[in-house]
């Protein structure tokens, strides 16, 4: 294998609506675990409705959390895009590096890259 120059990551939250708050925050755990290891917001592109932390179910407003009383993993949070502002093909431009105005954050990966996906 050659050497590893570069990591990426895309994230997806694939649900919306209080009724599916695990999926966002399964993913914001991943992604504040990835940045605990050396991911940079540049090389995460980050898809979540983002409409739990203020939904007005929410007890601790502000605040998303994957167990009661865990961390609140809604802090330095750079969501790229928001969930219903995608298509299907919109997905597959952001994996293959196609920007646009549209879509300016995209995953520019080379062949010696490493690639992480996490969709909930």
């Amino acid at each position: 294998y050659p050497d590893l120059e570069d990591k990426w990551a895309l994230l997806v939250a694939g649900s919306s609506g209080w009724e599916n708050y695990r999926f966002q925050a399964d993913v914001l755990a991943m992604y504040q675990q990835l940045k605990s290891c050396g991911y940079t917001d540049d090389h995460i592109v980050l898809i979540m409705e983002d409409d739990i932390a203020y939904n007005s179910n929410n007890p601790y407003q502000g605040t998303i959390q994957v167990a009661i009383g865990g961390d609140n993993l809604y802090y330095d949070v750079d969501i790229d895009y928001h969930l219903s502002d995608l298509k299907a093909e919109d997905i597959k431009s952001i994996l293959l590096g196609d920007k646009s105005d549209r879509l300016p954050e995209v995953i520019s990966s080379t062949e010696n890259d490493n690639l992480f996906v996490f969709w909930s």
